[in-house]
């Protein structure tokens, strides 16, 4: 049973009942399984799914809409719940031979409402193409490997979405691919709860990212990311840690009690932090171990950290040699960091001092909130 903390965001809840509209075809009154339903569909059709277990690998190729049949589950209209609490459900499970349980392709515009989608090879779903999805009140769990795969050109949405217990990512983005991940829940991944590389592009607002093994959210190589109101606790190594030469912007969210650090900047990091709470983490609040390291912090909090609150340093947090400090620009004003024996110190110190002869103190004036 996954236990979720909703403290510190907002996650949607949604009231049940719909009318059925012209264009609508059902599952399995009509049709006997889904893909026969969506081979049959015209662009913006409704494809309205009852509940049950549908074993199948689904490709969706045309613009549609695939959404629960809410009535027949006998809940009354006005009634509220969360997603993943229907019961039981609709469940697109994939067989395993494929390698995803969804897979939408081609130049469309697809909407899932409601669905739980599990299992295949590779992926629970497979966003390619120049394909558009937009995912409400689903949850993507239990693949083999990775919850949500998009790559090409490709474009999602998921808003007020689950993504759990996938062993490798929960939502792995490559080439220019681009996801906005709003109200979600991102929970007990192996790897990361997302993780992104090429130029692609990501948002996460107003969300959860808990507990994954390795690292809440790894930004590799991401042409931008941005992470708004949103708390990332909990992880095993850090929770956020970036790298590539891309803008990684975090505002008003918590990122704390991850057993590294809280953000570790690596590469070209170009790093903005403003209003965050940064706090409880096992190693230091903010590090970098990089060789061009860009940082603007404004109105941080950064607090209670075991090392520094921000830190320049190697991963084992010895100095960096001279071959690998470049160039390390720090601008910023009124961040709160106190020090050891302060309340909410941090337990190394608020700021680490600079490398003599390597890097000479990076910290400006007003950098600290006097």
């Amino acid at each position: 049973m996954i236990t979720i903390a909703r403290a510190g965001c907002v996650i949607l809840a949604v009231a049940v009942g719909w009318v059925g509209l012209a264009g609508t075809l059902r599952v399995p009154g009509e049709f006997p399984t889904i893909q026969a339903a969506l081979d049959a569909a015209s662009p913006g059709d409704v494809i309205e799914i009852a509940p049950g277990v549908y074993t199948e690998d689904l490709v969706i190729a045309r613009s549609v809409t695939l959404r629960a049949d809410l009535v027949s589950l006998g809940l009354p209209p006005g009634k509220f719940l969360f997603p993943w609490e229907l019961e039981p459900g609709i469940q697109i499970v994939g067989t395993g031979r494929q390698p995803a349980a969804v897979v939408v392709k081609g130049d469309v515009s697809v909407t899932l409402e409601f669905l739980t989608v599990a299992g295949g090879r590779v992926a629970a779903l497979m966003v390619e193409g120049q394909s558009r999805l937009t995912m409400r009140h689903a949850a993507i769990m239990k693949s083999n490997a990775i919850g949500i795969l998009i790559r090409d050109w490709a474009r999602v949405v998921l808003d007020a979405c689950l993504v759990a217990r996938n062993p490798s990512y929960g939502v792995l983005l490559l080439d220019a691919a681009e996801i906005s991940l709003l109200n979600c829940v991102l929970v007990e991944k192996r790897g990361a709860a997302l993780a992104t590389s090429g130029s692609s592009r990501a948002e996460v607002i107003g969300s959860l990212i808990l507990n994954n093994f390795f690292y809440g959210i790894s930004a590799g190589g991401s042409r931008s990311l941005t992470v708004r109101d949103s708390v990332i606790r909990g992880n095993g190594f850090a929770g956020l840690t970036v790298g590539g030469e891309g803008l990684i912007e975090v505002w008003r969210s918590t990122v704390s009690s991850n057993r590294f650090a809280g953000i570790h900047a690596t590469g070209r990091a170009n790093l903005k932090l403003v209003e965050n709470l940064i706090a409880d983490n096992q190693g230091s609040g903010v590090l970098f171990s990089g060789w061009w390291l860009t940082l603007e912090a404004v109105s941080n909090y950064v607090v209670r950290n075991s090392g520094y609150g921000f830190q320049v340093s190697n991963i084992v947090g010895v100095p960096l040699p001279p071959a690998l400090v470049i160039s390390v620009k720090v601008v910023g004003r009124e961040n709160w960091v106190p020090e050891p024996g302060e309340p909410d110190g941090n337990r190394l110190g608020a700021l680490c001092p600079g490398i003599p002869g390597i890097l000479d103190d990076p910290w400006p004036e007003g950098f600290l909130d006097p």
